[in-house]
């Protein structure tokens, strides 16, 4: 999460306050206060930061480079080949 930070990367956050918007943010800075993690960020367009709890968070993703990362043994050949030749075939990572 520190690194995103320092680089800037467009995200989309998705919390447990509202589980079915996801906020596109970039992260401005994150505090650790005793045993609470707090995580500035800024949508764009909006001039002011907003503050949310690491505990709050569900889910980040990363809006750009789309990497999709996949267990080789959990996908089938057929789902490789769409993969390979559709537009995310670049950015798939095999572990």
């Amino acid at each position: 999460m520190e690194d995103l930070a320092l680089k800037s990367v467009p995200i989309t956050l998705y919390s447990s306050k509202d589980p079915d918007l996801g906020i596109p943010c970039v992260i401005k800075k994150i505090e650790k206060n005793n045993d609470q993690i707090l995580i500035f960020y800024q949508s764009p367009g909006e001039e002011n930061q907003e503050k949310i709890l690491l505990k709050q968070l569900d889910a980040v993703v990363l809006r750009y480079p789309f990497i999709n990362v996949n267990l080789k043994k959990e996908i089938g050949i057929i789902t490789k080949i769409y993969l390979k030749y559709s537009n995310r075939g670049s950015n798939i990572k095999y572990i």
